[in-house]
């Protein structure tokens, strides 16, 4: 079964059993089933394609490896080489690797705060930029250059060097979880394996209350949308704020406190935004030149 399940290889078991009654060998004539793709193939083929783009950016040569039809000639090895490949690729997850930890930060930054976390950024910040893949994603409309250069987010270029390993991380955080459709192949090698990114998450959150992040001193651990319209600099409305609790579940927020922004300064709202966009446990969802929205990861 799960030869089947990860590389779509089985022998019809009925076929096998009658011809080994018979005293036939069953190798010799049972017929090989083969499934053209299960969703391991896709998922090795996924992780091979990004891998290799992230091994090109940085002019590094690819190693080859061994094919799966050699694997399955081995199927000793198949286990071996899963949990070779399940204890790898957790190492390159944002859980555990610096630099995947940078793509997730860099996903969408201010200017001004992406150079305080990143300070060796400003030496070099065309080439570095260039080379990483950032490009702006929003930048806002002002005649004030100080604010536009601040106010200005940056992002991942599509096909980058950040965001080749950003999507990466995403593929393995998706595809190696408890409900995953694959959960049942990474379970061959640990039963309970980890939901590593609702443990990024949850790290994630465990740091910003400790660092007491808040917006406009109130709790911003319930809140999975907040969105602005921006003029000049200035927020000129503030609303649609989703609000979940254990008790009412999801309901939007239209009172005045779900307003809070109203009539403060890009940069304000940018300030109180940055510390939960930076950890990767908000990010920016829609954009415009003169509306911006946060999302609860």
């Amino acid at each position: 079964m799960f030869i089947k399940n990860a590389f779509g290889i089985y022998v019809d078991s009925k076929q096998y059993v009658a011809l080994a009654k018979e005293g036939i060998n069953p190798l010799a004539y049972a017929k090989v089933e083969v499934d053209a793709e299960t969703e391991f193939i896709k998922f090795l083929r996924n992780l091979s394609s990004l891998s290799s783009g992230i091994v090109s950016k940085v002019g590094l040569e690819t190693t080859e490896v061994k094919e799966v039809e050699e694997l399955i000639r081995e199927p000793e090895k198949i286990l071996e080489v899963l949990r070779e490949l399940y204890e790898k690729v957790l190492l390159v997850t944002a859980n555990y690797n610096y630099y995947t930890f940078f793509t997730v930060s860099t996903r969408n930054l201010p200017f001004f705060y992406l150079t305080k976390a990143y300070p060796k950024l400003i030496e070099s910040f065309d080439e570095l930029r260039e080379f990483l893949g950032l490009g702006v994603i929003f930048e806002p409309e002002t005649e004030v250059q100080d604010i536009k250069e601040k106010c200005t987010i940056w992002g991942h270029v599509e096909g980058g060097l950040c965001n080749l390993i950003f999507n990466l991380n995403n593929l393995i955080w998706e595809s190696i979880n408890p409900s995953s459709n694959l959960s049942p192949i990474f379970g061959f090698i640990s039963p309970s394996f980890k939901d590593l990114k609702k443990e990024y998450l949850n790290k994630a959150e465990e740091k910003l209350k400790l660092i007491g992040w808040k917006l406009q001193r109130r709790d911003a651990f319930k809140i999975l949308l907040c969105a602005f319209s921006i003029s000049s600099g200035i927020v000129t409305k503030n609303w649609i704020v989703r609000y979940h609790t254990p008790d009412y579940g999801t309901y939007y927020d239209d009172s005045e406190i779900a307003k809070q922004y109203e009539d403060k300064s890009l940069f304000n709202v940018l300030s109180d935004f940055s510390p939960a966009l930076f950890l990767g446990y908000l990010y920016v969802d829609i954009v415009r030149s003169d509306y911006l929205s946060f999302q609860r990861v």
